[in-house]
């Protein structure tokens, strides 16, 4: 039996798929990791015995693809009646994943290069499935159609940014090896932003005062081909650590690392 070949995989999600039951546009996948782990128990006794017994098993997934669509940045989200994350099935090919939640979700740019975004999560089980139909709606976001304002400032020269949205997520067992659901803790947003500084004083503004003020940092991106804006807006925002660098063949950079409350991404048209 031949293997599987990269280039005739078919993903899908879709999200709440017992309610709202949403197919997302996944954009151009880049690579698919699913994986699965076993856990076993070791008991000794009297004697040099030892005896081992399989207790619990783990599944967990990988994704990482282009934005065509700002829809599939909600898989990662949480739902504001809830604050927890959508329940997902992922299709991967001819093998569906269902219980899925995402553990991380990173969101990326810069310069020259696409925007990317990356799941890391869990699921409880999986099953076979028939192959999804596929359609490409869009077409991708990239770097240079976007404009970023922080505090309100569209001054900065921003090289790249990376935003990570995450919560704790473990496993909840029953009577058997398989889960039974998965115990979700509080999101955390976080993120980071490379500017061109004219001076090191940039470097300073990581170490602010308890009572410095929060900010709003906005990431707009407008396709040209579609006339699509995707806005992210980070509020409450502090920064936490800022890192500078420079060498003989290159400008100064400045990589400034912040927190925020909350994030939201919506569709302008």
């Amino acid at each position: 039996m031949a293997a599987l070949a990269g280039a005739t995989i078919k993903p899908q999600i879709t999200v709440d798929p017992s309610d709202t039951s949403v197919i997302v546009e996944v954009g151009v996948v880049k690579s698919l990791t699913p994986s699965t782990s076993t856990a076993a128990v070791v008991e000794t006794g009297l004697g040099g015995i030892s005896k081992k017994r399989l207790s619990s098993q783990e599944f967990n997934f990988g994704w990482e693809g282009l934005i065509t669509d700002k829809a599939i940045l909600t898989a990662g989200l949480d739902y504001a009646a809830t604050n927890l994350p959508p329940t997902l099935e992922i299709q991967m090919h001819a093998e569906k994943l269902t219980g899925a939640r995402v553990e991380t979700m990173t969101i990326t740019g810069s310069e020259g290069e696409a925007l990317g975004y990356s799941f890391e999560g869990k699921f409880l089980a999986s099953a076979s499935a028939t192959v999804p139909t596929v359609t490409l709606a869009n077409t991708f976001f990239v770097y240079s159609d976007g404009a970023i304002s922080i505090a309100g400032s569209t001054t900065a020269v921003v090289k790249s940014f990376e935003v990570t949205v995450s919560r704790s997520m473990d496993f909840v067992y029953g009577t058997s090896l398989a889960p039974t659901s998965l115990d979700i803790g509080t999101t955390v947003i976080s993120g980071s932003l490379e500017i061109e500084a004219a001076s090191f004083a940039e470097t300073m503004t990581g170490a602010i005062a308890a009572d410095a003020a929060e900010f709003v940092i906005l990431l707009s991106f407008t396709n040209p081909i579609t006339d699509e804006t995707m806005l992210i807006t980070l509020t409450d925002c502090q920064f936490n650590a800022v890192d500078g660098a420079v060498d003989p063949e290159s400008s100064l950079t400045v990589t400034k690392s912040f927190d925020a409350d909350s994030i939201a991404v919506a569709e302008v048209t």
